[in-house]
């Protein structure tokens, strides 16, 4: 349930003064560092279950005609959001449950909305044949806007915003409706991104759902460059990596002039792939792709790129 509320703050920052990317930075390469904490219904720390995530925006890729930023998680390093700006709305392409298909989530309803908005979901069937039709509503208010303090630094033009959100499931074979709801604190600062997530605990389907506290300890916002449709590429190139030496992580940028199915990877020198790099589709344009080397010994890598008939290969030296 926790990558949901991620969701949920991306999908209110639009509503803030200044464009979208003032308060959550859709650019390649920025990352995120937080400490957090599991929460018990008293909202007191659980001991023990302390952890440390980054969330890094590591590429994009094109899906339906648009194109998407991917951020990924060390938390919860099997799942990834969509994410796409639309003027001043952040767009996100999320999956709800596994049972339920991928729709794009336009939540343009902060801080004004009064009461629920409720957007149907899909609608699914059951292996017992009875049809359950799934909903949404999310409702929003701006708390406070100053200062905030976490243990990254002390960060000026800080909205807090609190959301509380529901899902109703309405089952035909009984007529029955379910509704269920979680609430969310988060901190979101203009230049940075989200500052902290405070997720009191709650409970889900009869089930207890343990809170948790996240607080920035370290960030780096890569500038975000503006579109410019006379200067994409007429030709595919790759550019050297950088920074080489590196350690852990390095980028290599990729210039496509024309849509194209990606595949990269990291490979030793005997030829075996250490780590995927990308796989999928990108729009025409520049793409910078990252390497990441944390689980690996030092030594000489390699980067191979395919993009159509275009292939290219760059060394790279890793120094731990």
């Amino acid at each position: 349930m926790r990558q949901i509320f991620v969701v949920l703050m991306i999908l209110s920052v639009f509503a803030l003064n200044g464009a979208a990317h003032d308060y959550f930075p859709l650019s390649i390469g920025s990352w995120w560092d937080y400490d957090g904490e599991e929460l018990d219904s008293l909202g007191n720390p659980i001991p023990g279950s302390q952890y440390n995530t980054t969330s890094t925006i590591t590429g994009d890729t094109l899906i339906d005609g648009n194109i998407y930023y991917i951020s990924e998680s060390t938390h919860f390093p099997d799942e990834a959001d969509y994410m796409r700006e639309s003027g001043d709305t952040l767009i996100v392409l999320w999956q709800m449950m596994d049972y339920v298909t991928w729709v794009e989530a336009d939540m343009c309803i902060l801080p004004n909305t009064v009461g629920y908005t409720w957007q149907a979901l899909d609608t699914v069937t059951s292996a017992m044949g009875d049809t359950i039709e799934v909903l949404f509503a999310i409702n929003g208010e701006v708390v406070d806007f100053g200062t905030w303090t976490t243990p990254g630094g002390i960060f000026d033009d800080t909205y807090q915003l609190h959301i509380d959100f529901y899902i109703e499931f309405r089952f035909s074979e009984p007529d029955t409706t379910v509704i269920t709801g979680i609430s969310q604190d988060v901190w979101l600062s203009s230049g940075v991104g989200p500052l902290e997530f405070l997720q009191p605990a709650s409970t889900f389907f009869g089930y207890p759902n343990p809170g948790f506290s996240e607080k920035l300890v370290d960030y780096e916002v890569v500038a975000v460059e503006q579109y410019d449709v006379t200067a994409q590429p007429t030709s595919f190139s790759l550019e050297a990596p950088y920074p080489n030496p590196f350690n852990p992580t390095a980028y290599v940028t990729l210039h496509l002039p024309a849509l194209s199915f990606v595949t990269a990877g990291l490979y030793n020198p005997a030829g075996h792939k250490v780590n995927a790099i990308a796989d999928g589709w990108y729009s025409i344009g520049s793409h910078t792709l990252q390497v990441n080397a944390q689980a690996l010994p030092s030594g000489v890598y390699f980067v191979r790129v395919s993009a159509g008939d275009y292939q290219n290969t760059q060394r790279l030296v890793l120094l731990k």
